[in-house]
């Protein structure tokens, strides 16, 4: 098939011949070597799917029967404090980390910062991203002990790698037109910042922040599987002990926590960011 455009003189130019076949050949021989090694076999999920289905019923409130539904909730006095530990636990770990991201990211940006500072900062940066929040928590147990502060030391650990390196990235792409006038004019680095860069990412610090802390309420329900304190160790008893109810009801309080807390961070974000 003749694909070329002639063009005048006679010449004729040919469409590059595209490589993309390599791409989704290399692509799909990655996917089906993941699912020898894995060993996934889809016929598992459908011959167990009862097995799921009669748990997740176990999970639910009963319904129609006014007996049954007040014993059910009568579990509710012993998540609820733990519910609340699991979010001041995000809270104050969220807002810790923040504060301490915020000068970091600042220095680390190349901008702002010196070339050698920049990268230093980073790559330490990058290495607090390595391991997730959940690993650090099983960590830290081992530092402060069991409970709740060594769940917040994770959670300012992890808070503190995201925001830095999401707001450093913000800093770097920000207009610098004005601090460098404004650095010119004699003004010093300290308030030629204050003054032009400071306004323009102080709404994005913000967002990233209670950004994070969604994130984090998520996290801190799980900790408590490691010792860390919060909801997530009732949730690892109750499972381990198969007393799918009192799991259901754990699991149907975090969704509520976790649906609120999105609400009040997007009314947030839409009426004073």
């Amino acid at each position: 098939m003749n694909n070329g455009i002639e063009i005048n003189g006679g010449k004729t130019i040919y469409k590059p011949r595209s490589n993309k076949w390599i791409f989704w050949l290399i692509f799909l021989a990655v996917i089906f070597l993941s699912i020898y090694i894995t060993e996934f076999e889809f016929t598992d999920i459908v011959n167990n799917f009862d097995k799921f289905t009669e748990i997740i019923k176990k999970m639910l409130p009963p319904i129609g029967n006014s007996a049954e539904l007040k014993e059910y909730f009568a579990f509710s006095s012993e998540v609820f404090p733990e519910l609340v530990t699991t979010l001041q636990m995000a809270i104050v770990g969220s807002l810790i980390g923040a504060i301490i991201a915020f000068p970091v990211a600042v220095l680390a940006s190349s901008n702002i910062s010196s070339k050698k500072m920049s990268v230093v900062i980073k790559f330490i940066l990058s290495l607090t991203r390595t391991l997730p929040v959940l690993i650090y928590a099983m960590i830290l147990t081992y530092v402060f002990g069991l409970g709740e502060f060594a769940g917040v030391v994770s959670i300012v650990i992890f808070t503190f790698g995201i925001v830095t390196k999401m707001l450093y990235e913000i800093i770097e792409r920000t207009d610098m037109g004005a601090y460098e006038a404004a650095t010119a004019s004699g003004i010093s680095t300290y308030n030629a910042f204050n003054l032009t860069v400071l306004p323009q990412i102080m709404p994005s610090f913000y967002s990233i922040s209670l950004y994070v802390f969604e994130i984090n309420v998520r996290s801190a329900t799980i900790l408590g599987y490691v010792g860390a304190g919060g909801i997530g160790q009732q949730l690892k008893d109750a499972m381990s002990l198969r007393q799918y109810s009192d799991a259901g009801l754990i699991i149907l309080f975090t969704i509520l926590l976790v649906v609120v807390i999105d609400l009040i961070t997007q009314f947030i974000r839409k009426e004073m960011i």
